[in-house]
C-alpha cells in the first residue's frame, strides 16, 4: 500500500462538485479504489466498473422498493462504501434518466397519490421563520408540497426537491434546516420563492392558494 497527496474532486449532496486535496492510498484489493496503480490501471478498472454497476442496480431496486426514502447513510451502511460513493452513484442513476429525487428524509422515487394528479406553482413570501408555518398551511389541506423554486441572478432559476406530504416531513425538514449552516433558498430572494404543489384537482389547488393567503404567505403584488 502507498500513499500520495493529490486533488480530487467528489460529488457533494448540497454543493455539486468539490475539490479536495487529501491522502490517496493506493488498495489493490478495495472495491472502493479509485487511483490504481500503472501496470494494473486497466484490469483493476474493468473489475471497479462492474461493481459499481451492481452496486447502482442494488441502490436503484433499494429505493424502489421502499414506500419512505430511503437515506444516503443507510445505503451505504448497507452496501458498505461510504456515503459519497452513494451520492455519487445516484447522480450517475438520474443522469441515466431515472427518476430519483432527494428529501429531507432520503431518496424516494416520485409517486404521487391517484387523487393528487393536478400540478400547480404558487409565488409565495415570508420571512425564515414562517417557513413551517407555511409548509403546515399547505400539507394540512392535504396537499404535496413537490419543490421551492427561486431566481438567482447568476444561475438563474435554482430548483430545491422537497416531497413533503404531512406535517412530521416538514418537521424533519426544519430541523435539517436549523442544525445546519445552509440558508433557505428563499433568503436568496428577500423570501420570494415559488412551490410546485400536487392537489386532487385545480379546486383543491385555489383552496390551498387562499389559505396561503389568508395568512400572509402567498406573493401579491
Amino acid at each position: 500500500m502507498s500513499q500520495q497527496e493529490r486533488t480530487v474532486e467528489i460529488l457533494h449532496s448540497d454543493y455539486g462538485t468539490i475539490s479536495i486535496r487529501a491522502i490517496m492510498w493506493t488498495r489493490l484489493s478495495s472495491a472502493e479504489t479509485i487511483f490504481y496503480q500503472k501496470d494494473d490501471t486497466r484490469v483493476l478498472r474493468k473489475e471497479f466498473s462492474m461493481e459499481a454497476d451492481l452496486r447502482r442496480e442494488q441502490i436503484l431496486n433499494m429505493i424502489r422498493q421502499q414506500r419512505l426514502p430511503v437515506s444516503a447513510s443507510l445505503l451505504a451502511k448497507t452496501l458498505n462504501v461510504s456515503r459519497q460513493v452513494i451520492v455519487g452513484d445516484v447522480a450517475l442513476l438520474r443522469a441515466q434518466g431515472h427518476e430519483i429525487i432527494a428529501t429531507a428524509r432520503g431518496y424516494m422515487i416520485p409517486e404521487f397519490k391517484e387523487t393528487n394528479q393536478y400540478l400547480g406553482k404558487a409565488a409565495c413570501r415570508h420571512a425564515p421563520e414562517n417557513t413551517k408555518s407555511e409548509l403546515y398551511t399547505i400539507v394540512d389541506l392535504g396537499a404535496v408540497v413537490v419543490n421551492v423554486i427561486v431566481e438567482h441572478e447568476i444561475y438563474g432559476e435554482i430548483t430545491g426537491c422537497l416531497n413533503l406530504t404531512e406535517r412530521e416531513d416538514v418537521d424533519i425538514f426544519i430541523k435539517k434546516v436549523d442544525s445546519s449552516e445552509v440558508k433557505l433558498l428563499s433568503e436568496l430572494t428577500m423570501g420570494v420563492h415559488l412551490h410546485t404543489i400536487a392537489c386532487r384537482d385545480k379546486t383543491h389547488f385555489e383552496q390551498v392558494c387562499r389559505a396561503l393567503k389568508v395568512n400572509g404567505y402567498l406573493f401579491q403584488d
